[in-house]
């Protein structure tokens, strides 16, 4: 058995009697002498519990499926093969190696909340935490239904600051679109096509505020950007384009590199294509942190910034709910101008309820009473 420091906590590496060869988290914080015997005595009862068979762990004489059983079984019955399939075996591989060992009768709201509260202690971000909290929830989920477990425990949520302060600035725009419209200009005529294509794809999605893989599954119906269900997150929806959008929408989809961007399947491809191409432009104009995700908080940020009212950006963007959108809601104007016109247009009444006489002036009600 060999204790040691892995970034906050205090780990173990042991091997069994069958040769297999762990290293587990004790879920003991490396605090000093009193928390490292501590951790020698978690990972002595760790090493001393009888491991049979994959990830099976006897308790009571009793065989229980361990969280790594439950995790792999739930990727393959919801994961695997899915869009979210590549990012889910990663995150699947974390929870496998850092608490796949817990026996899936002792995990509890406490146990995950220690977990998490360590994961925040190691720098990760709320956001980041609260994905893994989701995966366990579904893994814990089909485990009650299968009733390996009593039912689900609650699990820690973190409050998420999702805003990205970083917008793109009409500036920046200008800078990304020069270099891109010289850099076609002055490349090989092979590569001409790949940085037109890229140009044509940074204007496109600005204007649209679409998510990078929706790049890839609308089609163009009555000069309008069309998602059908299935293709995105959220419900169908059909977005206006504007003049230049609509015009980059149809070059792009004349492309060759577009559709071979749709037909290669191998997971993250298109978006590593794009991405190296698209940092190279902003890394030669000097905003390197103006990733392409950006291009849609900017979209979402112009339209509030315009006086749009949330609830249409949220449509506009296909949100799963308008609170998704409120964080752009600080973006909004401060005036309430356009509540006093809506206001001031409504016929008023001759007599104020307080019995006074209502006073106007101008041909515009007004509702200043008499002193």
């Amino acid at each position: 058995m060999n204790l040691f420091k892995r970034n906050s906590w205090w780990w173990v590496n042991f091997t069994d009697a069958k040769g297999k060869r762990y290293r587990v988290p004790t879920g003991v914080a490396v605090d000093g002498q009193a928390e490292e015997a501590r951790a020698h005595e978690a990972a002595s009862k760790l090493v001393g519990g009888v491991l049979v068979g994959e990830g099976e762990t006897v308790k009571s004489g009793k065989i229980v499926p361990t969280l790594a059983v439950a995790l792999e079984r739930t990727y393959r019955d919801h994961w695997e093969g899915s869009r979210s399939g590549y990012v889910m075996k990663r995150v699947v591989g974390l929870l496998v190696r850092e608490c796949g060992h817990w026996p899936l009768n002792t995990v509890t709201y406490e146990k995950l909340k220690v977990y998490a509260k360590g994961l925040q202690k190691d720098g990760l971000a709320n956001a980041t935490i609260n994905r893994r909290m989701s995966a366990l929830g579904v893994v814990l989920r089909d485990a009650a239904r299968l009733e390996e477990i009593k039912a689900r425990p609650d699990l820690p949520r973190f409050e998420e600051n999702n805003i990205k302060e970083r917008f793109m600035s009409v500036e920046e725009e200008g800078k990304v679109e020069r270099w891109l419209v010289q850099t076609r200009l002055d490349c090989a005529r092979d590569q001409r096509e790949e940085w037109e294509y890229i140009y044509n794809l940074f204007l496109f999605l600005l204007d649209t505020g679409f998510r990078f893989s929706e790049a890839f599954t609308f089609k163009l119906i009555d000069g309008k950007a069309d998602l059908t269900s299935g293709k995105t997150k959220s419900a169908r929806r059909r977005v206006p384009l504007t003049v230049r959008a609509k015009l980059c929408a149809a070059l792009m989809l004349q492309s060759p590199i577009h559709a071979r961007l749709i037909a290669d399947t191998r997971p993250k491809a298109s978006w590593d294509w794009v991405s190296h191409r698209w940092m190279t432009a902003v890394r030669a104009v000097g905003c390197t942190d103006v990733t392409l995700h950006i291009l849609r908080h900017t979209c979402a940020s112009r339209l509030v910034q315009r006086g749009v009212d949330i609830y249409r950006v949220s449509k506009w963007l296909g949100h799963s709910s308008v609170r998704v959108t409120e964080r752009y809601a600080k973006l909004s104007p401060d005036s309430f101008d356009g509540a006093l016109a809506a206001l001031e247009n409504c016929t008023p009444p001759s007599v104020h309820p307080t019995g006074q006489p209502v006073v106007h002036h101008a041909g515009h009600p007004a509702t200043q009473l008499n002193d």
